[in-house]
Order: structure tokens, then C-alpha cells, then sequence
């Protein structure tokens, strides 16, 4: 396994002869692909924003965050996506790149520039922003400072407003549960680094619980919890990591009963979850690893399928079975995190990092095909997006096809023949670079520009421009009719554009109607 992962961290090593991936044929017949292309386009883009603006309330939800996916990821996984496909890569889309709204957020937290996962999934849960290491709390706690945790400084997450309507709410994640961006869906701590009660330095115990104990405490009524970090709810005689010796795994199945879960159901492997029936279990909980589960690309290496952890289209596919049946009548709110994109980057591994976008890509389009199957996908917002980016980058003028996670080859300027191309110093040159890498420090940092919003369905015309990274927890609870845009609050809320659009749509109604039904199932 170490070789695996050594080749897999450093794949340009592996390469035989030097060979590019083909661009695709059509592009060789000249300016009419491009101006067919280009026409193909606009048609669809005007088509699916008009789609989106005749229906505004999302009764399902689904949020999709990349941990760690700048723009340059997301180009350098769109062409690993298409040359593993056997193309050039240039020309490939990733799933979520089709939605019909794209924005830009900005990440800072209210202390630090560049900002830390704690706090950015504070602010696209929540929809405020707080401090760098907080998680669910706003930017009047001081980290490690229990006493700053008061009922003024403590947030709700729009999972947490959806569960207390009734709606079927869950999380899905490849880091462990406890980590910064599942933990700010339920729990409220000054230090994420507080997971379980042997990593917390808190001097009260009681005014500030682990953040595993309150996933007990705050999440016990969503019903679908699927991710790693196991160990922080075992003791340590279970080969866990809790000290106090509870064991909040039979605290979870014990509490399910009060909660109308008579049907409940725990797992810890692949095939556990896929066996999972809606019609046989009411609500999950899934730790299906000790800690973070494994890279994409190494779990999908083995060869024995039972020794396979599921993979994020896997788990993201299970938890809208259930949802969908949970959620029928209410609704459904569901966040999904693809968290190891972050840990490769940390480790200078841009080909784990790549991959884990990929696979995200892979989960984004099973959630599609499964909502546009069971006929829910016009009524439900998808929004993908980032907590933040990294200093990776992508350049020295690699060819077109150019293997992207390979040394970077060049073309001898006497033969036309592909080679090694070198800097100065004869060492080769990689297209995909990372700014810190040379200095001495523990590992790679994250990067502080703005990241990506995707959106399609109900809602997604509010996503446009540039926002603060809160503006996506905004987006999403005006949509879904959720905290201060609930239904009840709604009519102190106008919007001085709604009535804008309304005439807009009124005025052109024969044309929307002409656009409309000449794209019918048009995705």
C-alpha cells in the first residue's frame, strides 16, 4: 500500500514514452465548431435561467462543498476528468459545470484574510461570518474561551431550522463528522479542535460538551449522518479516543426511540449502507471509518469490492434514497462535503486532491440523475461550492493534452519529438505547482481569494456577481422559506426586484412559453 500511495502522490514518475492526450476530433474542422458550440450555448443558458426564475420556492436542498476547491482545482480536475476519459481534458466539463448560475464568494474570516474551514462553514451554514477556529458561534467568542460561549454569540445552521420544521435533514461527509465543516451543521464550540473530550482543554465541560458529544446533543433528529472520525465516539477500551468512557454510538440507538425512530439503523461498511432500505429503516447513522475515510483514488484501487469504503456518489446516492422518502410531504435538506480535496492539497499531493474533485463531480451527477428519476429535480436548489482555495497553481505553458498531474514535456524544437522540459537549474518543470511547497513548514496553506458558487434549480438566479461567502446560507434559507424568510416572516421581506421580474416574465410570456416547451426535458 505505501507504493500504491507513493505512485499515486507522484504519477509523473510511472509515465513510459512521453505521449499527449488527443483533443477531440471535431475541433480539427475550424471556426464552425466553435460558432456551433458557442450558439449551443446561449440557447441553453437562456433556457435554464428562465426555468429557474419561474419557480422560486425550493422545497428540497441540496449543498455541495469542495474543501479547499479554488478555481484552479476545479480547472486542473476538469481536465483530469476528460483525459481519464482519454481526451485532452480541456474541452471536459465537471458535472456541477453545466448549473445555470455561476458566482464568485468571498472566504475571509472576521479575523484572518485567509481563512480556515471553521469559520467559512460557519458562514455558509449559518450566514454569519465569525472567526477563524470558531465553528456555529459568531465573532464576539474568543477561541478556547468557554465562557465566551453564550446564547448571544451561538448560531443556528439552516440544517438545524430545517430539522426543527419537520423537514428530513442529513449530512454526508469523507472527513470525520466531527470535523470543521459537518460540526458547524450542529454544533456550537470555540476550539474545532475540540472533537472528542480527550482533544478538549475546555473547563467546563458542561457549558461547552465535545464536539461529538454534541452531535448527540443537537443532531440526534437528522436522519441521515454518513462520514468517518468513528474514534471520537468510542471509549478507549473500544479503541476509541473518548476518556469519559461513553459511548455515543449506543447513545445515538438509545436516544432514536424518543425521536419517533423505532427503526434504526447503524453501520460501519460498504455493504451495510448499500443494503439500506427506506422502507425498513427510519433514520442512520453511519461511521464508516476511524477517522477521515480513505482517498478516492486509493479505496477504488482494491480489488476485493468488500474491502471498499463507499464512495461520496455512493453515500451521496443512499442518503436521497432515504431522504426522498423521509422528506416526501416536508422536504429535504442535505449537506455533502468533499473534504479530502483539502488534505491532498495540504500534503503537496495535487493527484489526491484532483481526484477527490472528480469524485465530487461523480456525486453531484448521481444526485441529478436520482432527482430527475424520482421527478424532484425542478424543485430543488443545488448549490456547489468551496470553504476555500489553496496556493495551487497552473502554468508553464503545458501543451494541449498534456498529461496534468505528470512532468511537464515539451517538443524539441529540431525533431517535433515530446521531452522532459527543465527550468534553469536542469531540474523538470510540473504544469501544477504549489507557492509554499519549497518553504519549510508542515504542509501546504490554504489560499485567500474568492472561490466558486455553482447553482441550478429554484433560487439559483440569487447567485450571481460576487458575494460574501455568506450570501450562500441566505440564498438557500430565502429559498427553502427557512429562519428569517420563513413563511411566516415572509411579507416584511420584499425584495424590490421581485416585482421586476414578475413583469418581465409577464411581458415576455409567449416567448419563456416558446423557449420552454421547445426544450422540454432539456437538462
Amino acid at each position: 500500500m505505501q507504493l500504491q500511495v507513493f505512485i499515486l502522490s507522484m504519477p509523473m514518475l510511472c509515465s513510459a514514452l512521453p505521449s499527449l492526450y488527443p483533443a477531440p476530433a471535431q475541433e480539427s474542422v475550424g471556426s464552425s465548431y466553435w460558432l456551433d458550440q458557442g450558439q449551443r450555448e446561449i440557447r441553453r443558458v437562456e433556457h435554464e435561467t428562465i426555468r429557474s426564475l419561474l419557480k422560486s420556492r425550493a422545497k428540497h436542498v441540496v449543498l455541495f462543498i469542495g474543501d479547499g476547491m479554488g478555481v484552479s482545482t476545479v480547472t486542473a480536475a476538469r481536465i483530469l476528468k476528460g483525459q481519464l476519459e482519454n481526451s485532452s481534458g480541456d474541452e471536459a466539463q465537471l458535472s456541477f459545470e453545466r448549473f445555470q448560475h455561476t458566482a464568485l464568494a468571498k472566504t475571509y474570516n472576521t479575523d484572518y484574510q485567509t481563512a480556515d474551514s471553521a469559520g467559512t462553514a460557519t458562514a455558509f451554514l449559518t450566514g454569519v461570518k465569525t472567526r477563524s477556529g470558531l465553528l456555529g458561534v459568531n465573532g464576539n467568542a474568543i477561541r478556547g474561551n468557554c465562557s465566551s460561549l453564550t446564547d448571544e454569540t451561538r448560531l443556528t445552521s439552516f440544517l438545524r431550522m430545517a430539522a426543527d420544521e419537520g423537514r428530513a435533514v442529513g449530512i454526508v461527509s469523507t472527513t470525520r463528522l466531527t470535523h470543521a465543516t459537518p460540526a458547524a451543521a450542529y454544533s456550537h464550540s470555540v476550539d474545532r479542535g475540540w472533537e472528542s473530550d480527550s482533544s478538549s482543554t475546555s473547563d467546563d465541560r458542561s457549558r461547552c460538551p465535545d464536539i461529538a458529544r454534541q452531535m448527540l446533543l443537537n443532531a440526534a433528529d437528522y436522519k441521515v449522518i454518513l462520514g468517518g472520525g468513528r474514534q471520537n465516539f468510542l471509549p478507549e477500551e473500544l479503541k476509541g479516543k473518548r476518556k469519559d468512557g461513553a459511548n455515543l454510538i449506543r447513545e445515538w440507538q438509545a436516544k432514536q426511540g424518543s425521536l419517533n425512530c423505532s427503526r434504526r439503523a447503524y453501520i460501519e461498511t460498504r455493504n451495510q449502507l448499500l443494503d439500506l432500505e427506506p422502507d425498513k429503516v427510519d433514520c442512520v447513522l453511519g461511521l464508516l471509518s476511524s477517522s477521515h475515510m480513505e482517498y478516492h483514488a486509493e479505496n477504488m484501487m482494491k480489488q476485493n469490492l468488500s474491502e471498499r469504503q463507499p464512495s461520496l456518489a455512493e453515500m451521496t446516492t443512499k442518503a436521497l434514497e432515504l431522504l426522498t422518502v423521509y422528506g416526501k410531504d416536508t422536504g429535504l435538506v442535505l449537506l455533502v462535503e468533499a473534504g479530502r480535496i483539502d488534505h491532498g492539497h495540504h500534503g503537496n499531493q495535487a493527484n489526491r486532491a484532483l481526484h477527490e474533485t472528480v469524485a465530487l463531480s461523480d456525486a453531484v451527477e448521481a444526485a441529478v440523475q436520482l432527482l430527475k428519476q424520482k421527478k424532484l429535480l425542478d424543485e430543488t436548489l443545488m448549490i456547489v461550492t468551496a470553504d476555500h482555495s489553496h496556493v495551487f497553481t497552473m502554468g508553464h505553458y503545458g501543451l494541449r493534452g498534456q498529461p496534468i498531474t505528470q512532468l511537464k514535456y515539451k517538443r524539441n524544437a529540431t525533431t517535433g519529438r515530446l521531452q522532459l522540459d527543465k527550468a534553469g537549474d536542469d531540474l523538470p518543470l510540473t504544469v501544477l505547482n504549489y507557492a509554499d511547497a519549497m518553504m519549510l513548514k508542515s504542509g501546504e496553506s490554504h489560499g485567500g481569494e474568492d472561490v466558486p458558487v455553482f447553482a441550478r434549480g429554484p433560487g439559483s438566479h440569487l447567485v450571481q456577481g460576487v458575494h460574501e461567502q455568506t450570501h450562500v446560507a441566505h440564498v438557500i434559507m430565502y429559498s427553502a422559506h427557512l429562519g428569517p424568510y420563513a413563511s411566516s416572516q415572509r411579507e416584511s421581506f420584499q425584495p424590490t426586484v421581485a416585482p421586476n421580474i414578475k413583469s418581465a416574465i409577464f411581458v415576455n410570456a409567449a416567448y419563456i412559453f416558446k423557449l420552454v416547451s421547445g426544450f422540454v426535458g432539456f437538462v
